[in-house]
């Protein structure tokens, strides 16, 4: 007998005092394979499927609409959310750049934050003050997918984006290793970005590097030996890193890493 199974998502309403449960989305619609954004506001999920976006919008709603066609110019794979904001990059299909779009439930729909990116950003984080990302200005034009090119983070003012023009500030070049920048967190003056390492073994691939913005200082937070990096989260004082079996072990989580910021100078190794 085989038992079928679902996942269910569940936000607490503090107002109304009680569960809105996201129901599973209806079979056929095609988001399987999409990158899904789950907005903490209201039980919504956001579906990142390349050159279009979906979206089940209304709560506890199964119901799957399209929220938007980025058409032949662009498409979004990866994003970030809060509670009452989600982001997410859009590379252009061809060449290179990209801008951040976002959406959020106060009736404005779909909304431009940045544009004109000189990169492409591959990977998009969001806290209370900033949005974040992390860019590859390739030398090869394939852009997140490149083998080698220029790795820099960048930040905005969060609460700016809605005016003309907010300041965007880049890094300098964070290495010269062979990087593909997976996921982004920012909290505070730090931003951390999980990266994989395309000239790795599976082993050492998945790597945390964290950079301090008021410097630039960045450090480098290996897994430990016969584990990879399965997923992190920053907050003002701490940086989370949970390591994953590799092997027969892969998903198998035993452990989490927590790094003081205030110790910055201690955390991992150096990264030149």
């Amino acid at each position: 007998m085989v038992i079928a199974r679902s996942r269910q998502k569940g936000t607490f309403d503090l107002l109304s005092n009680r569960w809105i449960w996201q129901l599973p989305i209806r079979p056929g619609v095609g988001v399987e394979t999409c990158f899904p954004l789950e907005f903490q506001n209201g039980g919504r999920t956001l579906y990142l499927c390349g050159k279009k976006i979906y979206a089940s919008l209304e709560p506890g709603s199964s119901e799957v609409t399209e929220l938007e066609d980025l058409g032949e110019e662009f498409v979004a794979d990866s994003g970030a959310d809060d509670a009452d904001l989600a982001i997410w990059a859009e590379m252009k299909y061809r060449g290179q750049g990209s801008r951040i779009r976002g959406w959020a439930p106060d009736g404005q729909g779909v909304r431009m934050l940045l544009s004109d990116l000189p990169g492409d950003t591959c990977a998009v984080g969001l806290s209370g003050t900033r949005i974040a990302g992390a860019m590859i200005e390739p030398r090869d034009g394939r852009g997140c997918r490149a083998t080698y090119g220029k790795f820099t983070v960048w930040y905005a003012d969060r609460h700016g984006v809605d005016s003309a023009g907010p300041t965007v500030t880049f890094s300098p070049q964070i290495t010269d290793r062979s990087v593909v920048p997976q996921k982004v967190t920012t909290a505070g003056d730090f931003i951390a970005v999980k990266a994989g390492q395309t000239d790795k073994g599976l082993e050492n691939r998945d790597n945390v590097i964290l950079v301090r913005t008021t410097d630039w200082a960045k450090r480098w937070a290996p897994p430990p030996p016969g584990h990879a990096i399965y997923d992190h989260t920053l907050t003002s004082r701490y940086l989370y890193v949970a390591p994953t079996g590799v092997g027969g072990t892969w998903e198998i989580h035993d452990s989490v890493y927590r790094y003081d910021l205030t110790k910055f100078e201690s955390i991992g190794e150096p990264l030149e």
